[in-house]
């Protein structure tokens, strides 16, 4: 079975579920509820902690600053990609233990989590966009630019302009190559979308 991770655990989530597998089994629940519970208030900055509860549960788990950022990001990944992938808790205990390393009892906080707050969180998620900037509209046209290496010759340009959901426009000039770079890279971003139906 396919992880709803890569194949590759990138360093900082295996860092964090390294913090997470040295946290008080009794304290690690209390803090993933108050990450899950910031997730569905469709917080932006995704604290679920203030200035004066991050010091205190610093002190009180023994961790860094740096160590608990870990395991408030790694938790929150966690999260996500279980509500992206809508991943059943059998599936998630299995991904979290056998793919990420996580301790038995850290992965059946994360399910149990689940089990009860997966409605909520996919609900939320599905409300809010992952990626800020979202292409509402393109428009496009072809120019040429003035070269001068033996002369003056016209070069093709492609000029794109991307509409961008509440941040104006994104315009891009671009040479044949850049133009046929571009396409590679969207056909190949097609490709994969294709993959996941």
């Amino acid at each position: 079975m396919a992880s709803f991770f890569s194949s590759s655990i990138p360093p900082g989530l295996q860092s964090g579920v390294g913090v997470i597998n040295n946290i008080d089994s009794q304290k690690f629940p209390l803090i993933l509820n108050r990450v899950s519970q910031c997730i569905q208030n469709n917080s932006d900055d995704l604290k679920p902690f203030s200035k004066d509860e991050e010091d205190k549960l610093v002190s009180t788990l023994g961790i860094t600053p740096k160590e608990l950022k870990l395991v408030l990001d790694c938790s929150t990944l966690i999260l996500k990609q279980a509500a992206f992938n809508i991943t059943k808790p059998a599936i998630l205990q299995q991904q979290l233990t056998h793919h990420l390393k996580l301790d038995e009892d850290k992965a059946g906080a994360f399910v149990s989590i689940w089990t009860n707050q997966a409605k909520n969180i996919v609900g939320t998620l599905k409300q809010k966009s992952t990626h800020p900037n979202q292409v509402e509209g393109v428009t496009w046209l072809l120019d040429a630019a003035v070269g001068s290496s033996d002369g003056p010759v016209l070069e093709p340009r492609a000029v794109v302009e991307l509409k961008l959901k509440d941040s104006g426009h994104l315009r891009l000039d671009l040479n044949q190559q850049q133009m046929l770079a571009l396409y590679e890279t969207l056909e190949a971003v097609q490709s994969q979308l294709d993959t996941l139906r």
